[in-house]
């Protein structure tokens, strides 16, 4: 596993933790998340 692979695994678990603990804020992180998506939609 390449170095940015192994990160963004642990940072995808500490989000799954923390959205189990606060459902509201997985939401807001959510809308948040997407709205970088949609802003740069020319991401390779």
């Amino acid at each position: 596993m390449e170095g940015s692979d192994l990160e963004f695994a642990e940072l995808h678990s500490s989000i799954d933790d923390m959205s189990k603990r606060f459902p509201e804020l997985e939401r807001e992180i959510g809308k948040v998340l997407r709205s970088l998506v949609e802003s740069n939609d020319d991401w390779d």
